[in-house]
């Protein structure tokens, strides 16, 4: 039935929002979340009223706009202090940790986390603030730190029977070790945690887990065992709705095949996953996707097809705006 009450027509905004969320259509949940926010504001609905400055948060941090983000989630802490709601005041403080390690704000983020942590009301979101600490930490490479806090949560998790914390900790278990190359390590982590999502239903950390198993299976030349795991992630994602890109699944398996020998096979995956990667204009997995074809046609005796995905590659590369990024695929180029 259609909304009679002011308040009623804010609950309908914001269940329309939640929607759009979901749909991924940015535009249409700012324009329902514009229409919700004062009328719980006036009312003093606050809970209501953060709500919505968490989906607007969503918005921005999708969107790229960390500064606004960041101002929004200023203005729910103080909702959050006002109401003298420890638990929450915990959760924006690790959110705006996670924010400031995806800008590679560290000394912020670290400020955030202990602050999350000193905060939080029980063990419970201690251990998830320990988790969050961690990935900051991974991000410096300070990985014996990390495993200490991962490890900490993780004795948590088990003793409470709580599965998707213990995947998640497994899942940055296994992070680790493939970053240092105990890939038998890192694969035994991997799989138990994408074993724990799978039962979770989170599809999308599934995909994710196996993939980095499969990448290190690839790296230790088990080609047939990777290629396993990718068709094995392309089932059930086919199966279940997931926000995992397939795009890296086709990119790793066109790499198999170039190694197999099978360069024709290998051209067909790598097309399928840069096509994926220009429409979700994700640019380094494009410029990476054409750097691999560039090698497949030079060694087809394609080269001016080679020159011509190698040029590609560089065009991508600079749309990232990572100078580093841009400096490595410049380097290894077909010249």
């Amino acid at each position: 039935s259609h909304p009679k009450t002011k308040i009623e027509k804010a609950y309908y905004h914001l269940s329309v929002a939640r929607y759009y969320m979901q749909k991924g259509d940015m535009a249409a949940v700012s324009a329902n979340l514009c229409k919700a926010m004062p009328l719980f504001h006036r009312r003093q609905y606050f809970m209501e009223e953060a709500a919505c400055y968490m989906l607007l948060v969503d918005v921005y941090r999708v969107s790229g706009t960390a500064d606004m983000a960041e101002f929004l989630l200023t203005s729910i802490q103080k909702i959050y202090q006002q109401h003298n709601l420890p638990l929450q005041q915990a959760e924006i403080a690790a959110m705006r940790g996670m924010l400031m390690t995806s800008e590679n704000r560290y000394i912020e983020a670290e400020s955030y986390y202990r602050q999350a942590f000193e905060t939080a009301p029980n063990f419970k979101i201690q251990a998830d603030i320990l988790n969050q600490y961690a990935l900051l930490e991974i991000h410096q490479q300070k990985y014996t730190a990390a495993q200490k806090k991962i490890k900490q949560a993780l004795a948590f998790y088990r003793q409470n029977n709580n599965l998707a914390g213990e995947a998640f900790s497994l899942q940055l278990l296994g992070q680790i070790a493939f970053e240092e190359e105990h890939l038998p390590t890192a694969i035994k982590y991997l799989q138990k945690a994408a074993a724990n999502y799978f039962d979770l239903e989170n599809f999308s950390a599934y995909g994710e887990s196996l993939y980095l198993c499969a990448e290190a299976y690839f790296q230790q030349q088990k080609y047939e065992a990777a290629e396993y795991i990718l068709q094995e992630i392309l089932t059930t994602m086919s199966e279940h709705q997931s926000n995992f890109h397939l795009g890296h699944i086709y990119g790793l398996l066109g790499m198999i095949c170039e190694q197999s020998g099978d360069l024709f096979q290998a051209k067909t995956w790598l097309k399928k996953s840069l096509w994926l990667e220009q429409n979700t204009q994700r640019y380094a997995g494009a410029a990476v996707d054409c750097l691999n074809l560039a090698t497949i046609e030079k060694g087809l005796g394609h080269h001016e097809e080679a020159q011509q995905y190698s040029a590609e590659a560089l065009e991508y590369a600079h749309k990232t705006d990572d100078e580093d990024f841009i400096a490595i695929i410049q380097n290894k180029i077909l010249h």
